[in-house]
């Protein structure tokens, strides 16, 4: 198992920045995906599931961006990744639904505020898919990706304030 963490400080309220980071929408302005699609909405009773009815799940799959939501990214060639954790305005996890070098990708995005302020902290881990010596660079590739997504997160979010 390959793990990835990183933290980023945000000049802008939890809010501001969870909205940035969960709505497709906006993904264009902080990826480099040219444009990001729905392919699913969130699945309304998915807490079902968890001993949770939909009522007692109440803001946790109000939003089409949350929970079991499958985006797709348009960047040259397709990803699409399903929301599997949302608990907004805190947290969300996903995992990669392509086929990637890098098996199980899994990553959790986790915000925590600070007055103004709020800390990214973006934890990811996968399997190789290939033997190590050829994983190096696909895996170099996805650490210096998230970075950059992070501070796109970080530049749309303060641009906001």
């Amino acid at each position: 198992m390959v793990t990835n963490e990183l933290e980023i400080e945000i000049a802008a309220e939890q809010q501001t920045v969870w909205e940035i980071m969960t709505d497709y929408q906006r993904y264009s302005e902080w990826s480099p995906a040219r444009k990001v699609t729905l392919e699913r909405e969130s699945q309304k009773d998915a807490n079902k599931n968890k001993g949770m009815s939909a009522d007692e799940a109440g803001d946790k799959n109000s939003d089409k961006n949350g929970l079991g939501a499958i985006r797709v990214f348009h960047a040259g060639v397709k990803v699409r990744e399903e929301v599997i954790g949302w608990n907004p305005p805190n947290e969300m996890t996903y995992h990669l639904l392509s086929n990637w070098p890098l098996k199980n990708y899994e990553a959790t995005m986790t915000l925590a505020p600070h007055g103004k302020t709020t800390t990214l902290t973006w934890k990811s881990k996968w399997n190789r898919r290939l033997p190590a010596f050829i994983s190096k660079l696909p895996e170099r590739i996805m650490k210096k990706s998230l970075v950059k997504f992070a501070e796109g997160i970080k530049k749309a979010a303060e641009e906001e304030v």
